[in-house]
């Protein structure tokens, strides 16, 4: 007689020429393969809890905003003067799910560093919806250093890192207002704008953005639930 089991196969066969008796055994026949139990690895990926990611740190707004800046995705007319940057956002939850429709609200300094305050044109403004994917580009030219003036205390003057000002904000979310930096600006480990901690000064590195190719920066804000 054979009894066959599924999922691993295992073929049950008594000798049927030896009559069974008491204390006689039964013999077990294997057919399941090395790969046919989960291994203890793929046990722990499914019963440890997925790694949430950590909300985007929040920066100072400074004195530049404008709010009611347009919809649109480039922050310069094509006859402003500066090296031509591309910013590629995406607003996640600390799920990583992606959310759609996010408002991403972007303002900067022209080359010269400075902001357009007045005119009708909002120069160096935009703000737009993120896309199905969360995604959000923009285009723009690469702010630049702007002087603070001299620290009185220590006759040192003081300039800010080039950086990019955004606020993002989607519904059961808390919203973002923070500062995203460039890796290559010579300014950033002595920001005096940034005083995390007593006597420390400078960006935080998570504020930095990723490059793709020359010119081309990125950032995945992380938006914490309401």
């Amino acid at each position: 007689m054979v009894i066959t089991a599924t999922a691993p196969q295992f073929h049950y066969s008594r000798i049927a020429s030896q009559p069974q008796t008491a204390g006689s055994s039964d013999r077990f026949e294997s057919s399941a393969s090395p790969q046919a139990f989960p291994t203890r690895a793929q046990l722990l990926s499914l019963t440890r809890p997925a790694e949430r990611l950590a909300p985007t740190l929040g920066d100072v707004q400074g004195p530049y905003y404008r709010p009611n800046a347009p919809v649109r995705s480039e922050l310069f007319s094509v006859a402003e003067e500066g090296t031509r940057v591309s910013y590629r956002t995406q607003v996640v939850d600390t799920d990583g799910h992606v959310i759609p429709g996010a408002m991403v609200d972007v303002w900067t300094a022209d080359k010269n560093g400075v902001y357009d305050m007045e005119s009708s044109e909002f120069r160096g403004r935009a703000r737009q919806q993120a896309d199905g994917e969360g995604k959000a580009d923009f285009g723009a030219v690469r702010p630049g250093n702007y002087d603070l003036g001299v620290d009185p205390g220590t006759g040192e003057r003081l300039f800010r890192p080039a950086h990019v000002h955004v606020k993002v904000s989607a519904p059961g979310y808390q919203p973002l207002l923070s500062q995203l930096y460039f890796h290559d600006d010579p300014y950033n480990t002595i920001d005096p704008i940034i005083d995390r901690e007593e006597g420390e000064r400078g960006y935080d590195p998570s504020l930095v953005m990723g490059t793709e190719g020359e010119n081309v920066h990125t950032f995945k804000f992380v938006l914490a639930g309401a």
